[in-house]
């Protein structure tokens, strides 16, 4: 319902693409829709050929907009004091990014496909907690039919991270994490490490591992953040950002769901990639690789070498007492030469001084 043009964010994936057809079928004047793509020049992320192969099925207008370095750069600051947290992945950034174009367009109500992946099984590591599910409930043809499909060395993978996930909800996960090295961690100071300790966010509410772990990522890990900062980038430029299929009817129409009916056939979102045959282009959805809105990290670290470096050589970086800032300098000059591709720690030191600047200091 709108009494204004609609726009839709559109990836390129199963998701969005879903949105923009049925909008499609709903919107008697098709030129009042517009749908924002991201794109970087970068063949690793863009997603536009299979965004473009909807806008042309639809004929709908398409616009793409082109992120870089510079204008990272130039917006990060705003960015942060909008987001008012810390956050963990530029992607936030590409989001920013198309609401930014959004609103310049004169459009004020956004849709989008989030929460998708945590109602029907989107991501690849659901495919870790069937196996589990399979292999605790008694389904060994499931097993046989899994080890057959993705061999066995998958299905062994499978099988570590799923008691990975299954670890969280044990009041005792903190000490793992204390024992064990994560790479991440190596980059803290030793006085800051002994003032860590990790809450178990796990609730157990169904006897399926599957379920359990979709619960969980909807209610209490990953959706929540993700909306977070979806609301936060949208209410920074007013625009009202929609997200249908976290309708409370579909959630928990979702959630009467049997397993075959997120994950079978190497598929994810089985269901909705059944109801949508006919209405999307079929090469978006059989689509198997998922690329979960990235951006061109490494690319975008190394044009910004120079800028970064001196947030790192910063005295008050060095005097915050988080990160060891030999290590964070030696890992940006690594990263950028692709000796090594631990992003995180570089993302989220830089991002935390900035943080730190606009609020603290």
């Amino acid at each position: 319902r709108s009494d204004v043009p609609l726009a839709s964010t559109l990836s390129g994936g199963l998701d969005s693409t879903a949105i923009v057809c049925e909008l499609s079928d709903l919107v008697d004047d098709k030129s009042k829709m517009k749908t924002f793509t991201a794109i970087y020049g970068d063949k690793s992320c863009d997603e536009d050929h299979y965004a473009d192969l909807t806008c042309k099925q639809l004929d709908i207008e398409a616009t793409h907009i082109k992120l870089d370095s510079d204008k990272l750069w130039a917006d990060l600051e705003e960015l942060i004091y909008y987001q008012d947290f810390p956050f963990q992945s530029s992607s936030i950034f590409a989001q920013w990014g198309v609401m930014k174009e959004v609103q310049q367009q004169h459009y004020k109500v956004l849709l989008g496909g989030q929460g998708a992946d945590e109602c029907l099984a989107g991501y690849s590591i659901y495919h870790s907690t069937q196996f589990i599910d399979n292999l605790f409930n008694g389904h060994p043809s499931q097993i046989l039919n899994a080890v057959g499909e993705y061999g066995l060395p998958s299905c062994i993978k499978f099988v570590t991270q799923g008691v990975h996930t299954w670890l969280y909800r044990k009041s005792w996960m903190n000490k793992i994490y204390e024992w064990t090295s994560q790479p991440s961690m190596s980059y803290l100071t030793k006085e800051f490490k002994k003032n860590i300790h990790y809450k178990p966010y796990w609730v157990k509410k169904y006897p399926s591992p599957l379920k359990d772990h979709l619960y969980n990522m909807l209610k209490y890990s990953n959706l929540p953040a993700l909306l977070r900062y979806e609301d936060r980038n949208s209410m920074a430029f007013s625009i009202e950002s929609r997200i249908p299929f976290l309708d409370h009817n579909f959630v928990e129409f979702c959630f009467t769901l049997q397993n075959k009916d997120y994950i079978a056939n190497g598929f994810t979102k089985v269901i909705l990639r059944e109801g949508l045959k006919g209405k999307i282009p079929e090469t978006v959805r059989v689509r198997r690789d998922k690329m979960g809105f990235p951006t061109p990290e490494r690319r975008w670290f190394k044009q910004l070498k120079k800028e970064i470096f001196e947030v790192f050589q910063s005295d008050s970086f060095k005097q915050r007492g988080y990160f060891e800032h030999e290590k964070i300098n030696q890992l940006l000059e690594d990263y950028c030469n692709g000796r090594n591709l631990t992003k995180n720690p570089l993302w989220r030191a830089l991002n935390l001084e900035l943080w730190f600047r606009r609020f603290f200091d």
